[in-house]
């Protein structure tokens, strides 16, 4: 039952003259705000001038947690009759965290009448987060601003909108002094496009000025699509000295290859040469994604090599290709019995490009009892490969042995198999259900799960009249822990510019272990970016998960990497030995399709909660 207002605010008084107790006041102020009523608004009014610093930002914030028409008519008066900056940049922050209304009335009034450029700079940027229409003119209007910090909002917008009226201002904000302003209009020239757009950010990240910038151009760069930006990268990207960049090039180029063949690959070939070990492997890996039958002669000579790594992506390499000679079958077949884990694994996909040899069939039917997890689970997924029935006894076996992911690859080929549902099968005969627990409609399995969850400022948006996008998905993460099985071991990813980590390592899902990963979600407050490609990281730097849920409203926006497709390249490199499945949530619409991606080419499936917000 929620404590009555005058005991709250009492309890805040006392608590204000206890200077070891700020976060308590902060906690207090924030208690207030979400009695939701009217009094309570009212008295929150009371107290923001007589306030300062974080307890009077907490007052302001608190207001908006009221969640109530009038509480958002108070902000609004905030956010324009206040003679503090510092409450008027709160208020404003605080209703862009709305929808409708207040995001009208702050583009058609305080982005007309602010008077501080900072906080205008601000409003025209989580305005354009929002995806709030018409601000072309505002967009433009920013860019031209003599003041660095509102230009930049203008010059982020340009990109944004991809304003082409825009490139001159942006070109010339490309060479200015100060360097957050040269950030985001090198930023935007990516995203503008264009080949004399590559030109330039080629061009800067070769100036020794830009140094501070390299990570961000290199974000840009990786945008690079079309065939005339492509083009670029290879006539001018690749005679630049810094090796980082002739790195970055290349990547982008093979990329590209599976669309541009004929301008990629002979790229990629003379790339095999090149004295940099980086840009080789790059320069295969793309030869490879192009479906190139020209390096099956190359991914052969490295299984003579006496580097495991080596060796192992020549087996991934051969895997992906579509027909193998004969002549490499009993050498892959060799390496099924290699002392690293993951030439095993990769030796078990490769082997699936000889579906009717009896040869291959028994060196896969043999992984299924290997000692490491990904070697089984791959062994039972390249079985799909042998239309045999004498593997079904042995899976059967496996799938009554195993949890988690080895588990589910061995239902799913024994269902493309027989065309039977062994799942309920097993279900039955052992009275016990292969699935416990479900998340956003889902299926959890019992062992070695990582909950990814997106804290971005954006997250704070109204889910429902209720809640807000991130309390709405923390209860929902909430319950799923609270109904893991004792024996499975699971963590907690939490992201936004960078990410917080529950426990260094997966725990397992003991009484006091959930309430202590249920008090970290609750302890979750939004800001920042999405830095989609550091919680990927994070998630995979467990050793042992098998099994990862994701769920983010929107596109990465910060980061090393934020291209979609360099993104799933990333994971792509970093999980194929691994095979760690990936299922994905969207909770916004910008994010769905790539998210969508991300699942499929992770062996996951995706669900879109985006419709069910209001």
């Amino acid at each position: 039952m929620p404590v009555p207002l005058a005991e709250q605010l009492a309890d805040f008084r006392k608590l204000q003259s206890q200077e070891a107790n700020a976060d308590l006041c902060l906690a207090r102020l924030r208690a207030i705000g979400e009695l939701r009523n009217d009094l309570a608004v009212d008295a929150l009014m009371e107290l923001v001038p007589q306030l300062q610093g974080a307890q009077q930002m907490a007052a302001v914030h608190a207001i908006y947690l009221a969640s109530s028409t009038y509480a958002f008519q108070q902000l609004q008066g905030l956010a324009s009759a206040s003679h503090a900056d510092a409450v008027r940049r709160q208020a404003c922050r605080d209703l862009l965290l709305c929808g409708g209304l207040q995001l009208a009335f702050l583009r058609d009034q305080r982005l007309v009448s602010e008077e501080n450029r900072m906080i205008r700079g601000e409003i025209l940027r989580g305005l354009l987060e929002r995806q709030v229409p018409h601000l072309r003119a505002k967009v433009l209007e920013a860019a031209k601003s003599k003041n660095s910090i509102y230009a930049a909002a203008g010059i982020y917008g340009i990109g944004v909108l991809q304003l082409e009226s825009g490139r001159k201002l942006v070109e010339v904000a490309a060479q200015n002094n100060d360097l957050p302003l040269r950030r985001d209009a090198l930023l935007a020239l990516g995203a503008l496009g264009g080949a004399s757009s590559f030109s330039l950010l080629l061009k800067a990240y070769a100036d020794e000025d830009n140094l501070m910038l390299r990570n961000p151009i290199t974000a840009a760069l990786q945008r690079a699509d079309d065939l005339d930006e492509i083009a670029v990268m290879i006539a001018r990207g690749l005679n630049f000295q810094p090796p980082e960049l002739v790195r970055t090039c290349i990547d982008v180029i093979a990329l590209a290859a599976p669309r541009f063949p004929e301008l990629c690959n002979p790229v990629l070939q003379n790339a095999l040469d090149h004295e940099d070990v980086r840009v080789r492997e790059i320069a295969l890996e793309g030869l490879v994604h192009a479906g190139s039958n020209a390096v099956i002669e190359t991914l052969s000579k490295r299984l003579s090599s006496t580097d495991s790594d080596q060796i192992r992506d020549a087996l991934w390499g051969l895997s992906q290709l579509n027909t193998l000679p004969t002549s490499v079958e009993a050498r892959i077949v060799g390496f099924t019995l290699h002392a690293d884990a993951s030439v095993r694994m990769q030796a078990a996909a490769a082997l699936r490009r000889f579906p009717h040899s009896d040869l291959a069939y028994q060196a896969v039917f043999s992984l299924l009892a290997d000692e490491a997890w990904p070697v089984r689970s791959m062994a039972a997924e390249s079985l799909q490969a042998f239309p045999r029935l004498e593997s079904v006894a042995r899976l059967v076996q496996l799938a009554s042995e195993e949890q988690g992911r080895v588990r589910e690859d061995a239902f799913h080929t024994l269902r493309l198999l027989t065309g039977k549902n062994f799942d309920a099968r097993t279900e039955n005969e052992n009275k016990q259900s292969v699935v416990k627990n479900t998340y956003h409609g889902l299926d959890v399995p019992r062992d070695n799960l990582v909950f990814v969850l997106d804290i971005s400022a954006s997250m704070a948006s109204r889910f429902d009249d209720d809640h807000t996008f991130l309390q709405y998905f923390v209860a929902a993460l909430h319950d799923t822990i609270n109904q893991l099985p004792v024996d499975t071991l699971f963590n907690v990813v939490l992201f936004s510019n960078d990410v917080q980590i529950w426990r260094d390592d997966l725990a397992l899902a003991s009484p006091d272990n959930i309430v202590a990963a249920q008090n970290f979600l609750a302890a979750a407050t939004p800001g920042g970016g999405t830095n989609l490609h550091a919680a990927l990281m994070a998630s995979l730097g467990f050793a042992e998960v098998q099994t990862v849920f994701l769920l983010s409203d929107g596109e990465p926006t910060v980061g090393p990497v934020t291209a979609p497709a360099a993104l799933l390249r990333a994971l792509e490199r970093r999980n194929r030995n691994r095979r760690v499945r990936f299922h994905t949530i969207a909770v916004g619409p910008s994010g769905a399709n790539f998210l969508a991606e991300l699942a499929a080419e992770n062996c996951g499936q995706a669900v879109d909660r985006t419709a069910d917000s209001r």
